[in-house]
């Protein structure tokens, strides 16, 4: 999930290199360097609506991944009137499914294409924000470089059907692939939400995590922040990202 990728694993290469690549080779860079095979990450969302009224939860998200196969679950453990909610992606060969647990009612069903514009939990992500393959449904093309080893990709959607974006434009350092910040527009063109991504952390040598993500909603004028508590690059047992790992509440 390209949106919650709360973490960005850098791989620096030489800056000749990097300013020759084309906007496709740099977004399968990023995709390459946050594909860790696998990684636990507890979080705490804050929602603060128009009227500044706040509203908190603690999440767990888990994720793995394998040449042909990315697999997350995002598990929802306060408040207490939410703990269990669960959400599972699963990319198998550029063929992504999502499924939604209630533990209320203690059923799992499918999320379709035409409810991945719907909020998750209230806050300003969608679950469409939560896909692992955004990218791969827009055409891509760098659209300014800038002085300091950052592009700006414009990402413009390929079917306006199975999305709410009609383009997104990403800020991302070329000299060691970190996205700094994204900016999303409506089928009408108009800029509808902002996300940034700061405090980076380097963990065990080789990875880099944005400890801090922040989503502007510019038309609910809400916003929504998510701060990496802890991580873990433990390894994860593939029937602990599953349907039964779901509904095992």
């Amino acid at each position: 999930f390209f949106i919650l990728v709360v973490a960005l694993s850098l791989f620096i290469p030489t800056q000749a290199i990097a300013k020759s690549l084309s906007a496709k080779q740099i977004l399968d860079k990023v995709e390459k360097v946050t594909s860790i095979p696998q990684e636990t990450a507890f979080l705490e969302m804050t929602i603060t609506n128009s009227d500044n009224e706040v509203q908190k939860r603690v999440l767990v998200i888990k994720r793995k991944n394998t040449k042909n196969e990315q697999k997350a679950l995002i598990r929802i453990n306060e408040p207490k009137d939410l703990e269990g909610l669960g959400v599972l992606t699963i990319n198998k060969d550029d063929k992504e499914q999502q499924w939604l647990y209630l533990p209320s009612t203690e059923k799992t069903r499918r999320i379709l294409s035409g409810n991945k514009k719907s909020r998750f939990l209230d806050s300003d992500l969608s679950y469409e924000d939560l896909s692992l393959s955004t990218y791969k449904s827009f055409k891509n093309t760098i659209q300014k470089k800038l002085k300091n080893n950052t592009v700006i990709i414009e990402s413009v959607a390929k079917n306006k059907i199975g999305t709410s974006y009609s383009k997104i434009k990403s800020w991302i350092n070329i000299k060691n692939f970190k996205i700094l910040k994204s900016e999303y527009f409506d089928k009408k063109g108009k800029l509808v939400k902002k996300m940034s991504f700061s405090k980076y952390k380097k963990h065990k040598k080789r990875y880099f995590r944005a400890r801090l993500i922040t989503v502007h909603d510019l038309k609910r004028k809400s916003k929504t922040v998510l701060k990496l508590k802890k991580l873990s690059l433990k390894p994860i047992q593939d029937k602990d990202i599953s349907l039964d790992a779901l509904e095992d509440f």
